[in-house]
């Protein structure tokens, strides 16, 4: 099953999520002024023109799905009730704005990792250092992250716990993301291959932890007991660490010699992800979440 398919059960969902990211954009271009508006609106689009994966949004769209249809008061999971898994089913605006944060969240991080690493392309184009330098891409970066933060003060959630859980998920993210840039760059430096656990480390706060938090406030969001958040949240920080494992690989970046062993351990982590949320009703979101877990194992042992 290719991602199209895996996506297909939220495809109307991720196009209002492409419209809200539009909007948000906009908005960037709308609030930077009537000297230096155009230019910024330019720089940041371009960022934009080619889109990614949306991975990120999707994990929030597919995880909220999958706790909804489960049933509230439902200890084993498997009850009825809950959120309809239907075509028909009006997705909340609260779930639609947060996935749009986490790609904002996603991009701006994109953006300060090219300048680090000296990246001439993203997504088969220029990357937005080399075309406008290092000094507008960090600042086209930082607007990004600030525009996360408003979005994320503006989601439409009544519930205050709701509301104060995702905020503190994500200064918590956002900060673990910058450490995580820092101890590569950190490894890099000294000339020494990181040994697994340190690798890992690395793995879980640069990329994982997104995902991880991306699950996790899809689960809150659609009022998921403590149980089914902590599950959420360990099932995305599994998913992205196998992600990250065949990503590096095939950017030559991994620890690992061979792909035997690589896949070995993103084996493993998949293999995690799935028990995570195993206990969940067989509902289609759930399924189409092992199928994701499919694609990437796959990935890890076919990706060039």
């Amino acid at each position: 099953m290719d991602i199209k398919q895996i996506f297909k059960p939220i495809q109307k969902d991720l196009e209002l999520v492409e419209n809200e990211l539009r909007a948000q954009i906009e908005e960037i271009g709308i609030n930077s002024g009537e000297y230096s508006g155009e230019y910024i609106d330019k720089a940041v689009k371009h960022l934009f023109l080619i889109p990614g994966k949306r991975l990120r949004p999707a994990l929030v769209l597919l995880s909220a799905r999958a706790v909804s249809s489960a049933g509230e008061g439902s200890d084993s999971f498997t009850g009825k009730g809950g959120v309809s898994e239907s075509s028909h089913f009006n997705t909340p605006d609260s779930w639609i704005q947060m996935a749009t944060a986490v790609e904002l969240l996603h991009s701006a991080s994109l953006v300060h990792d090219d300048i680090i690493d000296e990246s001439e392309q993203r997504r088969k184009q220029q990357s937005l250092n080399k075309k406008y330098g290092n000094k507008i891409a960090v600042l086209v970066g930082d607007v990004l992250y600030s525009q996360f933060f408003s979005l994320l003060t503006n989601i439409a959630i009544e519930n205050y716990e709701q509301k104060l859980s995702i905020f503190k998920t994500f200064c918590k993210i956002t900060q673990k993301m910058c450490f995580g840039e820092i101890n590569q760059l950190r490894v890099i430096r000294n000339g020494v291959s990181p040994g697994f656990r340190e690798y890992i480390d690395i793995l879980t706060s640069k990329t994982a932890s997104l995902m991880s938090a991306s699950c996790r406030c899809g689960a809150i969001l659609a009022g998921g007991g403590d149980e089914a958040v902590k599950l959420f949240s360990d099932f995305g920080l599994n998913v992205g660490l196998a992600y990250q494992l065949a990503d590096d690989f095939i950017d030559n970046d991994s620890i690992f010699k061979n792909r035997v062993d690589m896949v070995d351990k993103a084996d493993y982590y998949i293999k995690e992800a799935k028990k995570n949320i195993s206990i969940f009703r067989d509902g289609t979101a759930k399924i189409h979440l092992y199928s994701l877990c499919d694609f990437i194992l796959d990935r890890a042992q076919n990706g060039e």
